[in-house]
């Protein structure tokens, strides 16, 4: 039986690292560039799929033209396509000889053979040395290094074709492919339970030359005894311990023939399936490169729906995004090395490793686990001498995973390969909070080309906030904290307001000290409300609260010390206004200073412009409605920046259950206690909403921005759900204070992560009213930047980072 300990890659894995994109802001050139080659595309489209009709369509379009354009025009244009006809010619000419010269394997090696492959490319190409790696791809980090597949000395050899693919120079000798060939047979043999070596999906020729994984348990076949009285032993199943390919996201290895990679017997060459990660590292290792058409974007659904349907009905489905092409070997340490791939491939359809010889580098231990479990044993492909499975192992499987969360997420933080969150530990900048301009420069490097920030020092935070009414405030502070910790912010101090104001510090002091944040001051607000505040039963509940023996000072009074300290240094300051404005509008009352101490302010909440008057259907200003008013009014006097987040962008931007769940397996009190008040507070309030005259939002509304339940197949006639029957529904987490507390790290850090623009407005609405309604920002890429620093969060926290 395997250990609890054991270490499982297991498929639910999550990561905290977030790859970033190059992004460019479309504008009216691009527009324009992007709807013309849109109309062409879809005219040539239409011609090919439609003959008839796309023929038309063209003959209409130059009967149209010939009518109002001049005759100068024309000879130009004639000769124009004159000359494309004969450079398009002479291409397709060599394309066809190349398409030739790769010989038999794949798609027929014919004209027709070459006319179907270039229908193919018409619907798109990839860059072949590069590949974007899923910021929630599960698991996320690969297990290949650097270290593990040494650089190839040799260059790059010319690749030529589509199906099949081959590399028309730096061939091997058929000796080799035969070696290449008997070692995946003799993986097939070694691992017999889980894999098995027959005729490829995709290549025909060179005998057998596919290793595959053997399919699921539905598809085993039991022992047949013969008439003779020999037996047919079972065919064996999969492995309970690693259910890949039942998860719906990867079906394609279904599709794919359950292939992990077949060699090519011309050249040596091999095709593999690989993790993104290990992508990237063959690549840069000079061992490979993408296959040109692999890739799930758009243009395959117009191969499904499209070219399958009007041309041929026996072709295969897309290409897996990660079939890469593997250079001839040219010797037997070249072999070995193009063997440790295959063994990365391996573990990518299975979730487990093959021997020893993969993950050897520097890295290993701190990539994939904790020092507590330096000693646990590796899970590995049993060898057929071994035992089969473990009905009792299912019952490790989840802890396994939990702990393998937490090693993925160690590996993102310490990996040298590129990635957001991760270059800023590979740069230990995680720990540089020493802020101003020295600091932000550092962060220069790390952020997309293009990107200028030397200019910008850390913002200094103040926030005010009505700690535990809510999970979202404390969600807020898990994610200032880890931006806290990787130097994008710098965190001054909290005051804690709305009754009772005390107890809400006292849980803040005791949430702060939880996160590693004990020299981060937390202080007594106002009660902040006109109305009494009923506390509920949940709310101030957890096991992290500071004693009620504990000195908190007052709100007021830490204001003033943090403006007084900001204005000696010469500094300003940034508030994250999250809950009632009666605590800021009395200081602002009294501080004559404070226009020349704020740099900006960011609200949950929402206003109007022209004038600046707060929107009292926001709760933070319906609290205390004279505060609020007086608050807007010194904003527009003194000609304050301000951005308001209001719950259009919040609706937008549906935080997945998982992170909650994740957050409560690491252990962490906080990550627990989120968890678990969040469901309290959404059945709660689901309550609320089913009433006649709901307190906040109606059941419909409800459903649509809070649950899956009009996502999910119901009869027609099916009643809404009540009571508890919303539970397995309450998969969207709608986490108001996060997303400005987010937006304060600044413009530019929302830039990178592609989820808003910056914008020249003094005082920013995010989130606009319609219909339709605005949300302002891409509520996706917020939601994954949000997940992401949460799970990181509490993860750091948990492994002592600071």
């Amino acid at each position: 039986m395997k250990a609890p300990g054991a270490r499982v890659h297991g498929y639910d894995t999550e990561p905290i690292t977030f790859v970033i994109e190059p992004f460019f802001p479309a504008n009216v050139v691009t527009d324009f560039i992007n709807t013309f080659f849109s109309e062409v595309y879809a005219l040539i489209s239409l011609v090919l799929h439609h003959p008839v009709d796309g023929l038309f369509v063209l003959f209409n379009l130059l009967g149209y033209a010939m009518t109002r354009v001049p005759v100068g025009v024309w000879i130009i244009i004639a000769i124009g396509l004159i000359v494309s006809l004969f450079v398009v010619s002479r291409r397709v000419a060599v394309a066809v000889s190349e398409h030739l010269d790769a010989g038999e394997g794949g798609t027929p090696a014919t004209i027709g053979g070459w006319w179907r492959l270039w229908r193919l490319r018409l619907m798109g190409q990839i860059n072949i040395f590069k590949i974007h790696v899923d910021p929630f791809l599960k698991p996320y980090r690969g297990i290949l290094h650097a270290e593990d597949i040494p650089a190839r000395t040799a260059s790059r050899p010319t690749i030529i074709g589509i199906s099949p693919q081959r590399q028309r120079d730096q061939k091997t000798s058929i000796r080799r492919f035969e070696i290449v060939k008997r070692r995946l047979s003799e993986k097939a043999d070694k691992y017999a339970r889980d894999l098995v070596f027959e005729t490829s999906f995709l290549e025909s020729l060179g005998g057998t030359t596919g290793l595959k994984v053997r399919k699921r348990e539905h598809d085993a076949s039991p022992a047949i005894t013969n008439r003779d009285g020999t037996v047919t032993p079972a065919r064996a199943a999969w492995s309970n311990a690693t259910p890949y390919t039942s998860h719906p996201k990867r079906t394609w290895i279904k599709q794919f023939g359950y292939e992990i990679a077949h060699a090519h017997h011309v050249d040596g060459s091999l095709h593999v399936i690989l993790h993104p990660e290990d992508v990237r590292t063959v690549i840069e290792q000079g061992w490979g490169e993408r296959h040109p058409v692999a890739c799930t974007s758009w243009y395959w659904l117009t191969y499904y729906n499209t070219i399958k349907h009007f041309f041929y009905t026996d072709s295969r489905p897309p290409i897996p995004e990660t079939l890469v092409f593997l250079y001839s070997p040219k010797d037997d340490a070249e072999t070995d090395i193009v063997m440790r791939i295959v063994d990365a491939a391996i573990w990518y359809f299975t979730g487990e490793e093959v021997g020893a010889n993969v993950n050897q580098g520097p890295d290993y231990k701190d990539r994939y686990r904790d020092e507590a479990d330096a000693n646990s044993p590796k899970t590995q492909l049993e060898e057929v001498t071994k035992a089969i499975a473990d009905p009792e192992y299912d019952q490790f499987l989840r802890a396994a995973e939990v702990q393998a969360a937490a090693d993925a997420t160690s590996a993102a933080t310490t990996s040298s390969k590129k990635g957001f969150w991760s270059r800023f530990s590979q740069k230990q900048r995680a720990v540089d909070r020493k802020g101003g301009k020295e600091a932000r420069k550092d962060l220069v490097a790390i952020f997309p080309d293009g990107l200028d920030m030397e200019d910008q020092a850390s913002p200094k935070l103040v926030v005010i906030t009505d700690l535990a009414k809510d999970y979202d405030d404390l969600a807020a502070m898990v994610v200032l904290k880890e931006l806290h910790r990787i130097g994008l912010v710098q965190l001054r101090g909290f005051v804690a307001n709305l009754m009772p104001a005390d107890k809400r510090a006292l849980f803040g002091r005791g949430a702060l000290d939880a996160l590693g944040l004990q020299d981060i001051p937390i202080a007594v607000g106002l009660p902040a409300s006109t109305d009494h505040h009923k506390e509920l039963d949940y709310e101030l509940k957890c096991s992290f609260n500071a004693p009620e023996n504990t000195a908190l000072e007052n709100g007021n009074s830490l204001l003033r010390q943090l403006c007084a300290t900001a204005k000696k240094e010469n500094e300003k300051l940034t508030f994250v206004l999250l809950s009632s404005l009666a605590d800021i509008f009395e200081f602002s009352k009294e501080y004559k200073d404070l226009n020349s101490i704020i740099a900006k302010v960011f609200l949950q909440g929402g206003h109007t412009t022209s004038p600046l008057k707060p929107d009292m259907r926001a709760a933070n200003n319906k609290f205390h409605k004279a505060a609020a008013e007086g608050f807007y009014d010194f904003l527009e006097t003194e000609k304050i920046p301000s951005s308001v987040y209001t719950k259009i962008a919040t609706f937008a931007t549906p935080v997945s259950t998982e992170v909650f769940d994740d957050m409560a397996a690491t252990g962490h009190p906080v990550g627990q206690h989120l968890q678990q008040v969040r469901v309290l507070q959404d059945t709660e309030f689901y309550k609320g909403a089913c009433q006649p005259n709901p307190p906040f939002m109606n059941q419909q509304r409800f459903l649509e921005t809070k649950s899956s339940w009009f996502d999910t197949p119901h009869e027609p006639d099916a009643p809404l759900p009540v009571g508890d029957e919303i539970l397995p529904y309450l998969t969207k987490v709608v986490v108001y204070d996060a997303l400005p507390a987010l937006a304060s790290s600044g413009a530019d850090v929302l830039e990178a992560l592609n989820i808003k623009a910056p914008s020249s407005e003094l005082h920013e609405i995010v989130g606009i009213t319609g219909p339709p309604d605005v949300p302002g920002i891409d509520g996706d890429m917020m939601a994954r930047a949000l997940g992401a620093l949460l799970r990181g969060s509490l993860l750091a926290a948990q492994q002592g980072k600071k």
